[in-house]
């Protein structure tokens, strides 16, 4: 029944997440919580119409898909929601809005004209909050340390499994809120990792994984909806952040960590960008000003529509060594 769960959370995050940026788009723009984000004409960037970041809207429709996904598990003849599987689902969805509304307070200083903060505040305040999550689990008796690889094997980390975990959890939103900047490409992407998440979740039996999962493809198919050009929402850190997270807690609630690696390979390509950019420094003493791997294609002469297509490829090859990473476990 784990299908009917994700189709119903998928369906109730797209639907809410459309209609309430739909109604409140026009206020926030009012308001100036927005960017004119850039537009590739040639070989030059101009900024285009201001367009609202899109944070806020996110977190009603993963709320929405959560919670539709978990009405409709309660209706199942034999009960299958336990502590364990409660904290992964809503453990999971509050891991997600605390870190999308740090976003937002990033984007709020952004529209104030004040400065970035510093990584190492952004990296410690994202611990601070993956370590919270991962204290709820413990709590609530989440206490596996088996670290699952795929195809590979399986066996007891002891705490590297905790350390593991506490990477990807603040890691992915670090790597996704990099991506942001790259417009409609975050949004294909997330959309990607949602359905390979919620697939796995099927698969595995796993109610919070398939939730979450499903919730984050239905928030990425709807913010995709209001970014294509003349685009009327911008990622911005807000919902960058957010997908990251995303989808860091629907491979948490399958207790399968390692599938992040396949199903958000566009994530874990950013974060090899990064570490290339850092050895690249280190070695030529130049650095790239690339922000983001997809950045870096569009300043080596691809056209954005190009980068996009190239990026969707690899969303849709992660989905499927997804499929396979689960069918070997």
């Amino acid at each position: 029944m784990t299908a009917l769960w994700a189709f119903l959370a998928v369906i109730a995050a797209f639907a809410v997440m459309a209609l309430v940026t739909k109604k409140y788009l026009p206020e926030w723009k009012e308001k100036g919580f927005c960017r004119a984000p850039l537009i590739q004409r040639g070989e030059a960037f101009t900024p285009g119409e201001r367009a609202v970041f899109s944070g806020g809207f996110l977190m009603s429709g993963i709320t929405a898909g959560v919670l539709a996904g978990f009405l409709a598990s309660l209706f199942e003849k034999e009960q299958l929601f336990t502590a364990v599987t409660g904290i992964r689902l809503f453990g999971g969805l509050f891991f997600v809005l605390l870190t999308a509304v740090f976003g937002l307070l990033e984007d709020r200083r952004e529209v104030l004209g004040l400065s970035e903060l510093l990584i190492a505040v952004r990296i410690s305040v994202l611990t601070g909050i993956a370590l919270c999550f991962l204290a709820a689990l413990f709590l609530c008796g989440d206490r596996s340390t088996i670290l699952v690889i795929p195809a590979w094997g399986q066996g007891d980390a002891g705490i590297f499994y905790l350390l593991f975990c506490l990477v990807l959890l603040a890691g992915m939103p670090l790597a996704s809120a990099v991506q942001s900047e790259a417009g409609d490409i975050a949004s294909v992407c997330a959309m990607f990792t949602g359905l390979s998440l919620a697939a796995a979740g099927g698969v595995l039996k796993s109610l919070p994984a398939a939730v979450l999962g499903a919730a984050l493809a239905g928030c990425g198919l709807a913010s995709l909806l209001y970014s294509f050009p003349p685009a009327k929402l911008v990622c911005g850190k807000g919902g960058g952040l957010f997908f990251g997270a995303a989808a860091a807690a629907a491979a948490m609630g399958c207790g399968v960590p390692m599938l992040l690696s396949p199903a958000a390979l566009p994530l874990v390509i950013e974060g090899i960008f990064a570490l290339v950019k850092l050895v690249w420094f280190a070695v030529s003493g130049k650095r790239i000003t690339a922000g983001s791997f997809a950045g870096f294609l569009c300043q080596k002469g691809m056209s954005y529509r190009s980068v996009s297509l190239v990026m969707a490829g690899i969303s849709f090859i992660g989905f499927v060594l997804t499929h396979a990473a689960v069918s070997a476990v």
